[in-house]
């Protein structure tokens, strides 16, 4: 298109008198706006603020318990330990005397990993003599107070024992945390399978109990009866790897409940001053510093390309002189008068443009044709709806103007706009002279 020295007046342009005191009644009347809906969502925040801060105080107690717990565990752990470095070579062959005289006990040997392996029989005498086939307590678990049981040999006409569930089982792992010793938690295991499996077998053949000193390997079975009752090394290690890690994970637990309950309780706190202010301007109490709202408009006002400023219904009308420069070439792209209010239908981040001069045929900030259109701002019309959420007026503009002053990316080449837009001098903007905005700035501005 033809090149352009000069482009026609604008069809007005100047400022409003006024236009200060006007433009901090606009500010006043969009707080008001915003603090109704603000309020209530201030509301509704606090409230669920509130419920998540008392349900995370509430497991505070229950996380220091858990600590508690942890430190006495390992303590309890390390002070045992600490004993069995000591234990008397005569107490672990009194223990495995004690085991061997139990008349129920039918053999004391070592499993295939060398822990303590003892077999007793199962005989309840209630109300008559009843055999109930033979186990083996395993105490390779010994470290975790638990022993593996294991039937070797069933009753007649049965295939497999009670250990507590709801069917009869082989093998099963049983806990002995109360017994005080080893032949105390044999004698445990006996009792316990002898009461569960009571009254749920059928009267089978009678086996006495052995009357004869049992015979048993004491090279073979020391050492694992040692084991099972200190600990082996390696188990000691583990458990107490287990124990500071449990530890660890206790106290961490309790450091982030109270690092949560911190952080919702700042957030409380600057909530409810939020809603505090906002309460008092709904009552009419807005406080509006008016030197940042005359320095909002200052800076609007010296946008390149801003013409004038009036207000219709209270709100700011700005005219606009849009123009394109590209690779040291400018080019028009019209007059508009901006309405600085939102279009709070569907979209976001669009305004009011009305076209009071085409800088083309092709292309002007408008849609199907007409002069007077809702401006969409892309991928910018989130955080420009933000910004006027946020009475953030002079960002707002400065990201319109910026954006009214630019065409698509895929009309960026000289030869498109050349065919769709009049070039125009470089230094062909209003104000005059980019170097001095200043000339923009009303009178009635300059001298607050």
């Amino acid at each position: 298109m033809a090149f352009k020295q000069r482009l026609p007046d604008p069809k007005w342009q100047g400022f409003e008198a006024g236009c200060l005191e006007k433009f901090l009644a606009f500010v006043i009347d969009e707080r008001l706006k915003r603090s109704d809906s603000v309020a209530d969502e201030l509301s509704h925040q606090i409230k669920a603020t509130e419920r998540e801060l008392g349900e995370w105080t509430g497991y505070v107690e229950s996380d220091k318990s858990s600590v508690v717990s942890a430190k006495e565990e390992l303590d309890d752990f390390l002070r045992v330990k600490a004993q069995a470095q000591n234990v008397d070579p005569g107490m672990i062959e009194q223990q495995l005397l004690d085991i061997a005289t139990l008349p129920y006990v039918t053999a004391i040997t070592v499993n295939g990993v060398g822990a303590l392996v003892v077999r007793i029989v199962l005989r309840d005498e209630w109300p008559y003599p009843i055999d109930g086939g033979e186990v083996e307590v395993d105490f390779s678990f010994i470290h975790r107070d638990d022993v593996f049981v294991n039937v070797v040999r069933f009753p007649f006409g049965e295939n497999g024992l009670w250990m507590g569930g709801r069917r009869r089982q082989k093998t099963a792992t049983l806990s002995i945390e109360d017994a005080k010793s080893l032949s105390q938690a044999v004698a445990e295991v006996r009792e316990y399978l002898t009461q569960v499996n009571r009254g749920r077998r059928y009267l089978i053949t009678f086996r006495k109990l052995r009357t004869e000193p049992l015979e048993y390997s004491k090279e073979l079975v020391l050492p694992a009866l040692k084991v099972a009752i200190i600990g082996s090394s390696d188990a000691q290690r583990r458990q107490e790897a287990r124990l500071r890690a449990n530890l660890v994970q206790a106290e961490a637990s309790l450091k982030e409940v109270r690092d949560k309950i911190r952080a919702l309780n700042i957030r409380l706190r600057t909530l409810r001053a939020e809603h505090v202010k906002i309460a008092a301007e709904e009552e009419g109490n807005i406080v509006v510093n008016i030197d940042d709202v005359a320095n909002e408009l200052r800076n609007i006002i010296a946008l390149p390309g801003v013409m004038g400023l009036k207000f219709k219904g209270g709100i700011p009308v700005f005219h606009i002189r849009a123009s394109y420069l590209r690779k040291g070439h400018r080019y028009d792209m019209g007059d508009y008068e901006l309405r600085l209010e939102l279009y709070h239908g569907r979209y976001e981040g669009v305004v009011h443009l009305h076209a009071t001069r085409r800088g083309s045929d092709y292309y002007y900030h408008s849609e199907n044709g007409s002069d007077t259109s809702w401006f969409c701002f892309g991928s910018r019309a989130s955080e420009m709806n933000t910004l006027f959420e946020h009475g953030h007026y002079a960002a707002f503009m400065g990201l319109a103007v910026n954006s009214m002053n630019g065409v698509n990316k895929g009309e960026r080449r000289r030869e498109d706009l050349k065919e769709s837009f009049h070039e125009i001098p470089v230094d062909l903007v209003w104000p005059k002279a980019l170097t001095a905005p200043s000339q923009a700035v009303s009178p009635e501005l300059v001298s607050q």
